[in-house]
């Protein structure tokens, strides 16, 4: 049976307040249009970072960690190693939809 993104919490337990309080002001349909742009981007541009993602569709770093984690763990995104962030500098996750050829 496939998840569906209502079924994943938007925060967890042990997650910052910060987080917390960010979590009262994503909707579920912000959350799904963020998570169908991340996945038309990854679709046209495999094996990019989350700072390259976040800068290609002008969202910001933590917004796209979150929704790559929504993705993954609906089994939409899949972690194919890491590379040196062209945006951040730093030695990045790389992602890409499981269908994917390499």
């Amino acid at each position: 049976m496939e998840k569906s993104l209502f079924e994943i919490p938007i925060t967890h337990r042990n997650d910052p307040k910060a987080s917390m309080e960010g979590a009262k002001y994503i909707n579920h349909k912000k959350r799904q249009s963020q998570c169908d742009m991340i996945l038309d981007c990854l679709r046209a541009n495999p094996d990019l970072t989350s700072g390259e993602i976040a800068t290609m569709l002008n969202l910001t770093y933590y917004q796209v960690q979150k929704r790559i984690t929504d993705l993954q763990n609906l089994c939409q995104v899949v972690y194919v190693g890491y590379r040196k962030c062209r945006i951040r500098g730093t030695i990045c996750g790389i992602w890409r939809l499981p269908n994917q050829p390499y």
